[in-house]
């Protein structure tokens, strides 16, 4: 059995075939699949990118540059969502999810508000991995 064509889209991977058909049939999605998938990656690189530089920020000045990121992240992780992916709703639901789980982990916005807890950060983060495995696979 040859391998599974695997593509960024959610539910459209496929077997490879000798010759490119348009009625290709699709493999559903593994959980890692959907997981990796559910994240906006261009929010997540740059909140990864700007965090640095919003903690130069002068003290004062340093929950106000955080949020700023924040804010920043979750408008690129919409536009990813809806203008590059065209995601219906579950799916840009699942990505927003996914990117507050994720910026919570982080801590950085919420660490500067002292809403941070490192303990309630990684109980979240993995019990919303393991959520992602119930929510219904859309039809391909």
């Amino acid at each position: 059995m040859a391998a599974t064509v695997w593509s960024w889209e959610f539910n459209r991977n496929r077997q490879p075939s000798a010759e490119i058909e348009a009625a290709a049939p699709t493999v559903p999605d593994e959980f890692w699949q959907r997981l990796l998938k559910a994240v906006p990656v261009t929010a997540v690189s740059f909140i990864t990118a700007a965090t640095p530089f919003a903690l130069s920020a002068p003290t004062s000045w340093t929950t106000i540059a955080l949020g700023g990121v924040f804010v920043i992240g979750l408008v690129f992780a919409f536009m990813e969502m809806i203008l590059m992916r065209q995601a219906p709703l579950l799916e840009l639901s699942v990505a927003i999810g996914a990117y507050l789980v994720w910026t919570y982990a982080q801590g950085g916005l919420f660490e500067s508000l002292h809403w941070f807890q490192p303990l309630i950060a990684g109980i979240l983060a993995i019990a919303y991995a393991i959520f992602l495995q119930f929510i219904p696979k859309p039809a391909p």
